[in-house]
């Protein structure tokens, strides 16, 4: 085992909370601040579980201590990669709520993109009861009639 000096261990933690941070970004969460005397690897293992519970699909996974370092990279890399297809296009979004996404187009300005269901936002134009347009009313020589009568 080689000697790490505490300003390298403390730039690899800073490095491991940064890629977090932008991970994190998206979902309007902020990246844990890492604990004193924490190195990298420890605070992987702990924000992980953090980023797991914002994706479907990977809720149940147990990420424990006991996990070694290949294979945990290796789900590590996963997560974060579903965490990053969640944040671009979200799928798990409760009933009655808008998520808003930022991106950019081919020219460089960001546009927003909306993802939920839209009576999340238009059921502030209804009074509550649903209607239905059954036909237009146009103006003959006889006067008003129906549309669709011919």
């Amino acid at each position: 085992m080689s000697y790490i000096s505490y300003a390298d261990k403390e730039r690899e933690v800073q490095q491991a909370r940064a890629e977090y941070q932008e991970l994190l970004a998206p979902f309007n969460r902020p990246a844990p601040s890492p604990f004193p005397d924490e190195n990298q690897d420890q605070y992987r293992r702990r924000v992980l579980p953090f980023v797991q519970s914002l994706v479907r699909g990977f809720e149940t996974l147990k990420i424990d201590n006991y996990l070694r370092e290949p294979n945990f990279k290796f789900i590590e890399t996963q997560v974060q990669e579903a965490a990053r297809r969640e944040a671009s296009h979200p799928t798990n979004i409760p009933d009655g709520e808008l998520r808003e996404v930022k991106k950019l187009d081919q020219s460089g300005r960001i546009f927003s993109e909306f993802f939920g269901k839209p009576s999340s936002w238009m059921a502030q134009f209804t009074n509550g009861t649903r209607k239905r347009l059954i036909g237009i009313r146009t103006e003959t020589e006889r006067g008003y009639r129906p549309g669709n009568l011919g």
